[in-house]
């Protein structure tokens, strides 16, 4: 089952209706606004009112989220019925829609606090504008009452909390104190604030706690600072805080929070358990370890009160080595007898661990054994005894959470490298095979290598080396970065951890290849960048013979002036080339997916065939051969001809031939050139310097030659005219032209 979502209770319904009181004095307007804005956007519900007296009613009758109000009505015009509604309502946004329409007006309706101005225009258009309009102006209402929601929350969550907080100015002056202070120092909190903070600290603790305070104010970057401290209570009492000191300025608190945990208790705590440290290490050391002693000459044992508690044997007890070796487990009771025996028999000294069974409970003791000489005589054995139990568990538990370890760094999937630092340089300890794929270098060549040496690329070393220093300081890193491969310089997300109390390595990082998915990222952003350019000019370009064309046919109908529906023709034609030029160009920013062998001078006769062209000139002295589109191709130099003959004119002569330099081709007419300042800007989309041009001829060029991987730039002729310089080919040889 999956887990809930969570609710935002302050949160509204995303499919609520936006309600809209629309008011005007015209009906056939209400009821065509209150028709259209609906068609444009199915979450408006629009009521209309005819008056604004009207409208108060039916502010008052439900709720509305947006009013939309005509300027001059009968009895109370729009800025009026403002001033009303603010009475009612400071917040709900007010659109003005008239048809009356100055800059006096605008400002007048600004100063009194309109949300929006917007003049009444012929056309459904207005009203998917006036639409957006709408939807922008709730949402921001509805955002800030959502603010103000939660700042009253956050505030009754502050005035609620057990634990001080406090607002401090940049120099610790206090800005703000919460009730608890009062309950947990019997402080005023409004004698507090205005003071230094400083002031309560205890001498000892105060340096410590500026310091830190400091430490945030100084370094923006810096999230958090925690201390410990003492705060004089009003009793005169010193009591124990834990504060955590947080950066906050670019917030609406606009200052430094304290938050403060009274930790008095956890504080005696602390001491009481180190006094009872100390003293368990002082028995430890002086009792920790049990005594034996075997005598020969008596054949009798003794051992030590601490040796009896650790065997189990009772005070008053003196059992024989052979009784003794009844209480180890019976897995190492030969172990313990050989051993014995061979320190009788040999005078061999021994130490091992073994278990012992005291009570049907397992225990691991460290035992050993010495022997001991009168004379060259043997007279006695002795030795110690330890219980170890918790060492040896610990210890096994340690080596079982290192084998864990082992199989999980050398199985986990993603690239991991175990490191120490030595010199600041991150040195190698052990790599998984995962990085072996990913970076290309087994563990033996790896192993002992600093990893600056051999992953990072030369161009961000001094990168890499301010990440060592943040992970030597203490912090996490969790990063993007860019490492060499085998296979080229990859895009990674780093992880490091540093591991604490390790003698094998300081820190383990983790690398995730992330290069696919930036990829994936980057192209899309481009696509988005190519899109919005394109839906920019097509809302743009085709929005004014639109226009044309519509008022044009209005002003045809009403008389019989054929002059009208000329234009309109013209409008519509403009509006068809437009159209043309825009789907070639969306056709051709495409990459280049099929290519052939092409013939450029074939490609460039085609051309000038399929264009109108009147008496211009073609001198054609190309002879390259490409990988490329045809069609495509063929599309650039039809547009590079038609620019030549609209702009050099009807008999211009249009030269195509290769640079002096090898590198490519140029097209070049004998007309009157492109200004300097206009040389960047032809390519742009929409950009012409004729009033009958589409401005998407030379974007199309430089799109459809970028897919094949070429360049091209404006400049001017030799002897004058327009010249478009081509670069970046790579010709596979000359031959015969195409036929």
């Amino acid at each position: 089952m999956s887990e809930p979502v969570p609710v935002d209770p302050l949160a509204h319904d995303a499919d609520e209706a936006v309600r809209v009181l629309h008011v005007d004095d015209q009906k056939a307007l209400r009821e065509l606004a209150a028709d259209a804005l609906e068609a444009a956007d199915d979450a408006l519900a629009v009521h209309t009112a005819a008056s604004a007296t009207a409208g108060l009613d039916v502010l008052d009758a439900k709720p509305i989220h947006c009013i939309v109000s005509d300027y001059e009505m009968p009895g109370m015009d729009g800025l009026e019925f403002l001033a009303a509604v603010r009475e009612r309502d400071a917040d709900v946004p007010f659109i003005l829609f008239t048809g009356h329409g100055s800059e006096e007006i605008a400002s007048e309706a600004i100063s009194a606090g309109v949300t929006d101005y917007l003049q009444k225009e012929t056309g459904t258009e207005q009203y998917t504008v006036l639409a957006n309009r709408i939807e922008n102006a709730v949402a921001q209402y509805r955002s800030g009452k959502r603010l103000d929601e939660l700042r009253q929350g956050y505030r009754t969550l502050i005035e609620r909390s057990t634990d001080l907080i406090t607002v401090l100015d940049a120099d610790q002056t206090v800005r703000y104190q919460s009730p608890a202070l009062k309950k947990l120092l019997g402080h005023d909190q409004q004698v507090v604030v205005g003071t230094t903070a400083s002031e309560y600290l205890h001498p000892d603790d105060r340096a410590d706690v500026v310091a830190a305070f400091e430490a945030v104010v100084d370094d923006p970057d810096r999230e958090l600072a925690t201390v410990e401290h003492r705060v004089k209570a009003a009793d005169g009492d010193w009591h124990w805080f834990e504060s955590i000191v947080s950066d906050r300025i670019d917030t609406p608190i606009e200052g430094y929070v304290v938050n403060s945990r009274d930790v008095t208790e956890r504080k005696e705590r602390e001491r009481e358990l180190k006094r009872q440290n100390d003293l368990f290490s002082k028995t430890q050391n002086i009792a920790s370890v049990g005594a034996w002693e075997y005598d020969l000459g008596t054949d009798r044992s003794w051992l030590s009160s601490e040796a009896k508690r650790i065997l189990g044997i009772g005070l008053d007890e003196d059992p024989t080595p052979e009784e003794t070796l009844d209480i180890y487990h019976p897995e190492d009771r030969e172990t313990m007898r050989r051993l014995y025996q061979r320190a009788l028999d040999e005078g061999e000294p021994y130490e091992t661990q073994v278990r012992v069974v005291v009570d049907g409970e397992q225990r691991w003791v460290r035992v050993g054994g010495e022997p001991q000489y009168e004379d060259g005589d043997l007279v006695r054995l002795r030795g110690a005894i330890q219980d170890i139990t918790d060492e040896y568990e610990s210890r096994e538990a340690l080596r079982q959470e290192r084998d864990r370890f082992s199989a999980l760094f050398e199985n986990f999937p993603e690239a991991t490298v175990a490191y120490e630092y030595v010199d600041g340089e991150p040195i190698i300890k052990d790599v998984n095979e995962a990085f072996v794929v990913t970076f290309g270098h087994d563990a033996e060549r790896a192993v002992g290598e600093s990893i600056n040496d051999l992953i990072v690329p030369a161009e961000k070393r001094d990168e890499a080396e301010r990440l060592d220093e943040l992970v030597q300081a203490g912090e996490a890193l969790d990063a993007e970065i860019r490492r060499e491969t085998t296979d080229g310089v990859r895009d990674l997300w780093i992880r490091s951890i540093t591991v604490e109390d390790d003698d094998e390595f300081d820190g383990i990082a983790v690398y995730v290849d992330v290069t696919e998915r930036r990829d994936r990222e980057r192209e899309l952003a481009r696509k988005n960048e190519r899109l919005d350019e394109f839906a920019s000019v097509v809302s743009h370009d085709l929005r004014n013979p639109l226009s044309v064309a519509n008022t044009r046919l209005e002003m045809g109908r009403a008389g019989d002036d054929d002059e009208h529906l000329a234009a309109v023709a013209d409008a519509l034609d403009r509006m068809e080339r437009l159209i043309d030029d825009l789907l070639a160009l969306a056709r051709q920013g495409r990459d280049i997916e099929a290519t052939e062998t092409v013939s450029l001078d074939s490609v460039v006769d085609g051309a000038w065939a399929s264009v109108t062209t009147a008496d211009a000139a073609l001198v054609n002295r190309l002879d390259l051969r490409v990988r490329g589109d045809r069609t495509r191709l063929e599309q650039a130099f039809q547009n590079l001809f038609r620019n030549a003959v609209q702009h050099a004119g009807d008999e211009a002569t249009v030269e195509v031939a290769p640079l002096a330099d090898g590198a490519g081709f140029y097209v070049a007419d004998d007309g009157p050139g492109i200004p300097t300042a206009e040389r960047d800007r032809v390519f742009e989309p929409g950009f012409s310097t004729r009033q009958e041009g589409t401005g998407f001829g030379l974007n199309i060029v430089r799109e459809v030659f970028r897919a094949h991987g070429w360049t091209v730039t404006a400049t001017g002729g030799e002897d004058g005219g327009a010249r478009f310089e081509v670069r970046g080919l790579a010709p596979i040889g000359t031959g015969e032209k195409e036929r």
